[in-house]
Order: C-alpha cells, then sequence, then structure tokens
C-alpha cells in the first residue's frame, strides 16, 4: 500500500511549482471511498470512490476516481467516471472519461476515450465556484409555438 506525502517525486519535477510542492500519492494497492481534499498535488494509481478537491490533480494510467474533481488543473490519464471542474483539463491516450468536463481549456490526446459533454466556462466561472454546480438534466431549450 502506498498513501503518502512527498517533497520530491521524480515524476512531478517538471511542474511549475517546482520540486518543492507538496505532492499526495495514491498508491495502486490502495481503494479509498469518500470525500478527499488537499492542498498540493494529488496523483492517483489506485482508486477513489467519492469526490476530489485540490490544486492539482493527475490520475495516471491504471488509476481510476468514481465521482467528481474540483481542481484548478486536471489531467486524466486513467478513468474517470464523473465531472471536472478545472479551468485547465488534459485527457491524455491512456485517458477515459465518463461524464462531463467543465473547463475553459481542454486537450484531448489521439487515442483518448471521452463519452460526455464537454461545457467551456469563461474563467471567472472557476473563480466564483469551488464546487461543482449542477447544471440542468437538459441543455435544451424548448420553444412554446403558437398555434395556427
Amino acid at each position: 500500500m502506498r498513501l503518502g506525502r512527498s517533497r520530491h517525486h521524480p515524476e512531478s519535477a517538471h511542474t511549475e511549482a517546482g520540486p518543492e510542492a507538496d505532492i499526495s500519492v495514491l498508491g495502486p494497492e490502495l481503494c479509498v471511498a469518500g470525500e478527499l481534499q488537499s492542498t498540493g498535488e494529488v496523483q492517483v494509481y489506485g482508486s477513489i470512490h467519492g469526490n476530489l478537491h485540490a490544486p492539482k490533480v493527475i490520475i495516471r494510467p491504471g488509476g481510476q476516481v468514481e465521482g467528481d474533481i474540483v481542481a484548478d488543473e486536471a489531467s486524466i490519464g486513467g478513468r474517470l467516471n464523473g465531472r471536472i471542474m478545472a479551468p485547465v483539463v488534459a485527457v491524455e491516450e491512456t485517458g477515459a472519461v465518463t461524464g462531463r468536463i467543465f473547463h475553459h481549456q481542454v486537450t484531448v490526446a489521439k487515442g483518448a476515450f471521452v463519452d460526455g459533454r464537454m461545457p467551456w466556462r469563461p474563467l471567472n466561472h472557476f473563480n466564483k465556484s469551488a464546487s461543482i454546480v449542477e447544471e440542468p438534466a437538459s441543455e435544451h431549450v424548448h420553444e412554446k409555438r403558437s398555434g395556427s
């Protein structure tokens, strides 16, 4: 089982925050149920059944999340069944997303799987919202037509 915090993790040395950033790693043998919150980066190799709130979320190949993600930046290389609320989202070639991706900027790599909507949002939308806002069940506009 691997769950821990690291001040220096080789796979994250390329992040903007540099090697001094706090990183939490959920190992491949670990399954967590419930709401997770972090003030640093979270890397998921295992599975989460619940919501995840962190400035940066990385779901690695083999990792999976069943729930919603609220972040400043999200990278999906594993599986997500839920929604993402993040200004910057990348779905890697090994990534699979079933659900909605609320974003300002999204990148979907060749070979990635996305089943759901990807509604664009202005940056100020993310500043106002600390959690996922419920979207209407239907985004279609119905017109009332007058009879002839």
